[in-house]
């Protein structure tokens, strides 16, 4: 029996064993993963050295770890960490110069950048924050660094995680402000510039960055309010990763009685790519209205426009004032260049009819920003230049009336067919030489300094089925 005892005995300790749970080790493996990828303040890859070790500081302590190359990221040397939570406050990344012994010229060519720091918008976690160290399990953790180059240290963290290698790219911009009413700018930050006043003025504006359709960074020249410097735009770019960028041009111009940043223009890349027709000296150089013809980029006019009126058509054609008919504006604001008032108009559409005296909500359009105007008018758009040099040009044709302008603008928009017969809607010999004139004269026109743009107004419900347009001829702001 006493032998049967302790083999039950034996037993129990057996299971009592079993079932003891396994105590947490006192340190666990920790390996940092960093993505490589290319990374400068200037265009193009980082052409910094290979990094040769991580100087890392976690829980205030600093530690010097190994790092490889694999597969194209860098991965650092296993750290024994205890199981917990803990804190990076630095990571950088230093080539040791080629003395492996001699940490006195080491270099340092990618780091992490400190929350608060200039570029710490450029990644995803900036120094420092914290981590979690799991018990029974091997840790990796991701870390995004910049290419060190031409930067204070105090600027950059420390962290990690996957590495992933982001190019700080740049991109440099430049502008000119040309407008004959500069007096109406009297009060906004162009009469704080050194000369005052012009008709040619730096350009006061402001560029949105977004990273595939989304905002990532917004810079402005308003501290040196646009002068002897160009904007200076920096951007992460994520290496291997396709990225399509957008820099939003608005700029600072009169809208009513206010001064306000005004959207014209976008440039679309890819990661590091060019941006197009940029000059040997890497600025874009572009210019608002026509005073600077070797710009970069040449925007039209800018036309100060409310975004609608209520327009209500004359009880007769033609027209008072010498045109197809008339309307009556009203509700529209102080300061723009259309008022509330009386003006002679041209049909845009002769496919859509618009009844006498009626009243209308339209929205308004410059003819001279075609990209704004709706879908549903893209016939109207593709001749907006020709009619605007036909606005313009109107002295090189003494003996035409009301019929011929208007036969001109339905045969440019292809509406009408030519024949001679003289009426509204039968184009004369001069109308059908007015057309072509147009059409061999017009195409990119800009209106000159002084000169005469179309405005366009529109249903707010057009569509390609119900649409409402008229053309207004009045004095363009350039």
């Amino acid at each position: 029996m006493k032998k049967i005892f302790y083999l039950f005995l034996i037993f129990g300790l057996v299971a009592v064993s079993c079932n003891k749970p396994e105590e947490a080790p006192l340190e666990q493996d920790v390996v940092f993963k960093a993505t490589t990828s290319s990374t400068g303040f200037k265009a193009g890859t980082c052409d910094n050295a290979d990094a040769s070790y991580a100087l890392v500081e976690i829980d205030n302590e600093i530690k010097q770890v190994g790092i490889i190359y694999l597969d194209g990221a860098i991965y650092t040397n296993t750290l024994k960490l205890a199981p917990g939570s803990h804190t990076i406050s630095m990571f950088v990344l230093k080539n040791d110069n080629n003395t492996p012994n001699e940490t006195s010229d080491d270099i340092e060519v990618l780091a992490t950048p400190l929350t608060g720091a200039n570029y710490a918008s450029f990644v995803a976690h900036s120094l420092p924050f914290d981590f979690t160290v799991d018990a029974f399990m091997k840790t990796e953790v991701e870390i995004d660094v910049l290419c060190f180059e031409a930067a204070d240290i105090t600027d950059f963290g420390f962290a990690w995680f996957a590495v992933n290698k982001i190019t700080v790219r740049e991109l440099c911009f430049f502008g000119d402000f040309c407008t004959k009413y500069y007096e109406d700018y009297a009060g906004s930050l162009y009469a704080q510039q050194e000369y005052g006043l012009r008709h040619d003025m730096p350009a006061i504006f402001k560029i949105d960055v977004k990273r595939n359709g989304n905002p990532l960074v917004s810079y402005n020249n308003e501290a040196w309010l646009g002068e002897g410097a160009p904007l200076c735009v920096q951007y992460p770019d994520y290496d291997g990763v396709v990225d399509t960028y957008e820099f939003n041009l608005s700029i600072l111009v009169k809208v009513g009685t206010l001064f306000q940043y005004k959207p014209f223009y976008t440039w679309t890349i890819t990661d590091g790519g060019s941006l197009p027709n940029i000059g040997t000296d890497n600025v874009m150089d572009f210019v608002l209205g026509s005073c600077v013809p070797d710009a970069d980029l040449i925007l039209p006019p800018y036309m100060n426009l409310p975004i609608g009126a209520t327009v209500r058509t004359g009880s007769y054609s033609p027209g008072s004032l010498g045109t197809y008919f008339d309307v009556t504006l009203s509700n529209i604001g102080a300061g723009f260049d259309i008022q509330n008032g009386t003006y002679g108009v041209y049909c845009g559409d002769l496919q859509t009819s618009i009844y006498l005296s009626q009243t209308y909500n339209l929205n308004v359009f410059s003819s001279l920003y075609p990209a704004y105007v709706p879908a549903a008018f893209n016939l109207q758009k593709a001749v907006l230049d020709n009619i605007n040099w036909l606005g313009n040009n109107l002295y090189r044709y003494p003996s035409y009336t009301y019929k011929d302008l208007q036969n001109a603008v339905w045969m440019l928009l292809g509406q009408l067919n030519e024949t001679t017969d003289g009426g509204l809607g039968v184009p004369t010999a001069l109308s059908i030489k007015m057309k072509n004139d147009a059409l061999a004269y017009g195409d990119g026109f800009l209106p000159p300094v002084g000169g005469y743009a179309a405005v366009l107004f529109i249903s707010p419900d057009a569509t390609s089925t119900s649409r409402v347009l008229q053309l207004l001829f009045t004095l363009v702001d350039p």
